[in-house]
């Protein structure tokens, strides 16, 4: 019997190694790999896949270790990674399919002894994969040409699919059969997309399933909105595609809480320029302004009724936050609720007959809706959350209302709808920090909203109200609100 041991082994390549240079070599010595028994300082990890089910990619696999470069892997197999320097590494299994699920954690966190060999094991399962088409078309005016994100979000709470798809054209993808949410990423604010409604798509192998995305683009809508912090706060407007913004407002105080008049002719407009915050009036490019209330206490949240006869606006001026409203013209001032919580947040109904409020009153920290006239209050939400809800704004046809809601103690608001009499709720965000005052487009494809991001700062954000898709940015700004 021959007998190798490892000490003459290293004799040996020394040897080598000395005879070589001695010789005049200029490639130098020859690496042979790791030696456990000599190379203290590294070691080998060894990696097997073990992939079990129908649907299997005949490609195999990918395989990423801290520090060395990717590795093939077979579908079901072992490759020895050598040379891998020993302490703390990351094994991460890649190029797996969408069908497939690895069972083990991926990517792993792995601790490599120095001279030794650890071994690490992916089990991969896998289906039959399905089988969906999507094919999109981009009409109107303002199209974009980079494309959109088709996010299949998985019932069975698994991975999801992103599918890249081109502004006009097909893709097709193979996930794993199941039932799925669909979200549309990538819309611009002025264009409008109709998915399956209700926006499920269920997967299935042998039966391969076509989306339709007819979207179509329009001349961007003008929005008033608020820009800067303290008395940096102005009033500015910007078109739907973040284009043409423009300061209207110059002072060395807040201007805030814009509003347009329902002939988009005029905003008013929450202004802190008698040291005291007041209702003003002006010309939609900044031009003609109009002081409208002159009381001590401040006035805030400006809302014109839809027939342009009257504003509704917040004030404290009888020692509490109630609703006021008075005549387009700052006369006639009349106080509409009187309660010991504070009420705020006036929006009237398109027809003009309700008037829905946040109001702290039964200790609900809810919506309201009233009569024009003040009568008839009666709650809709309630919300034992400090934040609570706030903001209403009506739909267009006057069905729906949405609103910033507080949904947990640890997050601040987001965007929630529900019918006008408060049911069938409907939340659109989810984990957004400091959502306020949202605000529906004229046609009512769109919400508007800003956040307050405390990493991020002010942002003005756009949403679709049945959920299917994210418009996403417009403006560094809050408080936004569509011309008519």
């Amino acid at each position: 019997m021959r007998v190798f041991h490892p000490d003459l082994a290293a004799t040996l390549l020394g040897l080598a190694a000395m005879l070589a240079l001695g010789c005049g070599d200029s490639s130098g010595p020859t690496t042979v790999g790791p030696n456990p028994g000599r190379d203290a300082g590294i070691g080998t990890i060894r990696v097997t896949t073990l992939t079990l089910g129908s649907g299997v990619d005949p490609d195999g696999y990918s395989v990423d270790v801290t520090g060395l470069p990717r590795q093939a892997l077979p579908a079901s197999g072992t490759v020895d990674i050598a040379g891998v320097p020993a302490g703390d590494r990351t094994v991460a299994l890649g190029g797996v399919a969408g069908n497939c699920l690895v069972s083990e954690p991926n990517p792993r966190r792995v601790n490599l002894a120095a001279g030794g060999t650890l071994e690490v094991v992916f089990t991969v399962r896998c289906q039959e994969a399905a089988t969906v088409q999507v094919t999109t078309t981009t009409t109107g005016i303002n199209r974009t040409t980079d494309g959109y994100n088709l996010y299949l979000d998985p019932e069975s709470g698994s991975n999801g699919l992103n599918v890249r798809l081109p502004a006009n054209g097909t893709v097709s993808a193979s996930p794993t059969p199941g039932n799925y949410l669909l979200t549309l990423y990538g819309l611009e604010s002025n264009c409008d997309v109709a998915l399956p409604s209700p926006r499920q798509i269920t997967l299935a192998v042998g039966s391969p399933a076509r989306i339709t995305l007819d979207i179509n683009c329009e001349a961007p809508k003008q929005l008033a909105f608020v820009k800067g912090e303290g008395t940096g706060a102005e009033i500015y407007v910007i078109n739907s595609n973040r284009t043409g913004e423009k300061r209207i407002t110059s002072n060395l105080v807040p201007d805030t809480d814009p509003a347009w008049s329902p002939d988009g002719k005029r905003i008013v407009f929450a202004s802190l320029r008698e040291a005291n915050h007041d209702i003003y009036v002006m010309d939609s490019d900044g031009g003609n302004e109009v002081r409208l209330t002159t009381v001590s206490a401040g006035d805030h949240r400006p809302a014109w009724s839809p027939d342009g006869r009257r504003i509704a606006f917040v004030s404290a001026r009888d020692g509490n936050a109630e609703i006021y409203v008075m005549n387009a013209d700052g006369t006639n001032p009349l106080r509409l609720t009187s309660d010991s919580g504070a009420d705020w947040d006036p929006a009237w109904s398109p027809d003009g007959s309700k008037i829905a409020f946040r109001s702290e009153r039964d200790r609900s920290n809810g919506i309201w809706v009233m009569n024009a006239d003040g009568s008839g209050a009666a709650r809709i939400t309630t919300n034992s959350l400090a934040g609570g809800d706030a903001g209403p704004a009506w739909s267009p046809d006057g069905a729906r209302i949405a609103f910033v809601s507080q949904v947990h103690a640890d997050r601040a608001r987001d965007l929630v709808i529900v019918k006008a009499d408060g049911s069938a709720r409907m939340r659109l965000t989810e984990g957004y920090f400091g959502l306020a005052k949202p605000a529906w487009s004229p046609n009512g494809r769109k919400i508007a909203v800003g956040d307050d991001d405390f990493y991020y700062g002010p942002s003005l954000l756009v949403f679709s109200p049945d959920g299917i898709s994210t418009v996403g940015y417009v403006a560094p700004g809050y408080h936004g609100t569509w011309r008519p």
